[in-house]
C-alpha cells in the first residue's frame, strides 16, 4: 500500500511539474503576455454590448469599410487634443466622458455629427476598450433612434496595433 501511494505522489509530482513547466511558456492571446488585460478588456465588451443597442466592430472589419468607402459616420469621443495627434480616416470629434455622465451640451454636440438617416452607419471610438465614452456614445446614438451603431473594439489603440495609421486629416 505504501508503494502504491508513493508512486501515485510522485507520478501527480512529475504532472503538476510538467503543466507548470508548459505554464511558462507565452500562449494566448496578449502580445505582452498579460491575458488579465485581454480578459478584461473581453469581459467590458460584452457587458457593455449585452446592456446596449448597439453592435461591435474590430480594426480589421473597420479597414475593410475604409477601403470599400463604405459611407458612414465615424466619430472620434476622445478630447480634442486626442484627436488632433491623429485619428481613423474620416473621423470627427466629439467628446463623450469616459468615467461619468457627459453634459447636455457634450451630448448635443455629438448628436449634431450624426447624419440625417438614422438608418446609416455610425462608428464610434475611444482610446481603447476599457474606456467607456465609446458605450456611452453607442448608447447616446441608439437612444437618438439610430439603428446600424458600431462600437470599435479597441479604439484608437487596437486600430493601430491591427498595423492602421491615424490620419491628422
Amino acid at each position: 500500500m505504501r508503494i502504491v501511494r508513493i508512486t501515485l505522489i510522485i507520478a501527480l509530482t512529475c504532472l503538476l511539474s510538467f503543466g507548470l513547466v508548459g505554464c511558462g511558456n507565452k500562449a494566448g492571446s496578449a502580445p505582452d503576455g498579460n491575458e488579465h488585460d485581454v480578459e478584461m478588456a473581453a469581459f467590458v465588451v460584452a457587458a457593455g454590448y449585452a446592456q446596449g443597442r448597439y453592435e461591435i466592430i474590430n480594426a480589421e472589419q473597420m479597414k475593410d469599410w475604409v477601403d470599400l468607402g463604405e459611407i458612414m459616420t465615424v466619430i472620434d469621443i476622445r478630447p480634442e487634443s486626442d484627436y488632433l495627434k491623429g485619428h481613423l480616416p474620416g473621423a470627427v470629434n466629439a467628446e463623450i466622458n469616459r468615467d461619468e455622465e457627459s453634459t447636455t451640451e457634450q451630448i448635443q454636440a455629438f448628436l449634431e455629427l450624426m447624419p440625417s438617416n438614422p438608418e446609416s452607419i455610425v462608428v464610434v471610438y475611444d482610446d481603447y476598450t476599457l474606456l467607456n465614452g465609446s458605450h456611452r456614445a453607442a448608447i447616446y446614438a441608439a437612444d437618438a433612434g439610430f439603428t446600424k451603431v458600431f462600437r470599435l473594439v479597441g479604439g484608437a489603440v487596437g486600430w493601430v496595433d491591427a498595423g492602421n495609421s491615424l490620419t491628422k486629416k
